[in-house]
């Protein structure tokens, strides 16, 4: 009886300290090792090894990526109440990734995993709440979860929180909380929490109106690559709210915001080299402009593009409706020139 207890004392010492040692050897990037020891323990139960060795099929680490492998060892693990592997095989059925897409199966590990306080499950549940796919979609479930997983300091449920405030989606609309929120995604990196920041320092919501801290929530979005941000930040350089008059940086950031497909932006350009406000006037180049805004949706930059070329313009909306006899422009307007 001793000899039985004592091996099985040894058995279970020898898995425990395995087990430590497969998420050690992932952590020091020992793969090799690691893939050794992680499957040896995962066959033999253990549940963070389990989770590990679907991180290491999921990535790459060491070996081929195999996503369905990564699903087979999430899944167990998953189904032992492993907090990670629930949140990681909720992304797969997310993403259909190693498995056929499956929004309510994304839901209900996402669930699992919330229900445990994981803020990153929290905020993936939320987005489902509010896009409302793999559940019917509901604004004060999507926010009570956004909210959770923001006090856990979440970047991105934290963004979500200030916009569900300034749009009062979920929650009575309230300016004060929205600003509070924005700010602490922000002051953390978050793109889309700067522009929205900076909109409201710009409009005095929430907070006093300052046109100089706007520029510079705008300019930290920008330099992220929010085109939205670029192309405010050029109006503000164009106008010289909150910084000097610079039609060098108002053209720089129109542009940028340009290249990504903004319309306002591409048709603000037009207008510029139009007029030659900072640049050599350019009709040829002001008529690309205000096209690309035409096509890209701009109201205002399909009638400038009629104004730029009338009779191109009118020839193409014909050929648009495939009226072939208008290609060619009327008498009447050659007679105008």
């Amino acid at each position: 009886m001793k000899k039985t207890l004592l091996a099985l004392f040894l058995s279970t010492y020898s898995l425990i300290t395995l087990a430590g040692e497969c998420e050690s050897l992932v952590k020091q990037k020992a793969y090799e090792q690691a893939l050794t020891v992680c499957q040896q323990e995962s066959e033999q139960g253990d549940i963070e090894s389990q989770y590990q060795l679907g991180r290491i099929y999921d990535y790459g680490f060491g070996v081929a990526e195999d996503d369905q492998l990564a699903v087979t060892w999430y899944k167990k693990a998953a189904e032992q109440n492993n907090v990670n592997a629930q949140v990681d095989l909720g992304v797969m059925y997310d993403d259909g990734t190693g498995v056929e897409k499956d929004v309510q199966q994304a839901f209900y590990w996402y669930q699992k995993a919330a229900e445990q306080g994981n803020k990153i499950a929290q905020y993936n549940l939320a987005n489902m709440y509010y896009d409302g796919e793999g559940a019917t979609q509901d604004y004060k479930q999507a926010f009570d979860l956004f909210k959770k997983s923001a006090n856990q300091g979440y970047i991105d449920s934290q963004s979500y929180l200030g916009f569900m405030y300034y749009k009062g989606q979920g929650i009575e609309q309230d300016y004060t909380q929205s600003f509070y929120w924005f700010e602490k995604a922000a002051n953390n990196g978050d793109s889309f929490a700067q522009y929205y920041l900076a909109n409201m320092y710009y409009d005095g919501q929430g907070t006093k109106r300052d046109y100089q801290k706007s520029v510079y929530w705008y300019e930290q979005a920008a330099e992220q690559g929010d085109s939205d941000a670029q192309f405010e930040l050029g109006i503000m350089y164009y106008e010289g709210d909150g910084v000097a008059v610079d039609y060098n940086q108002a053209l720089f950031w129109y542009q940028k915001a340009a290249e990504q497909g903004n319309a306002s932006a591409q048709n603000n350009l037009g207008s510029m080299y139009y007029n030659g406000k900072g640049v050599k006037k350019n009709k040829k180049l002001a008529g690309e402009y205000f096209r690309q805004a035409c096509e890209n949706g701009s109201e205002i930059g399909c009638e400038n593009n009629q104004k730029t070329y009338p009779r191109q313009f009118i020839s193409e909306l014909f050929k648009a409706i495939g009226d072939t006899t208008s290609n060619k422009p009327s008498t009447d307007n050659d007679s105008d020139k």
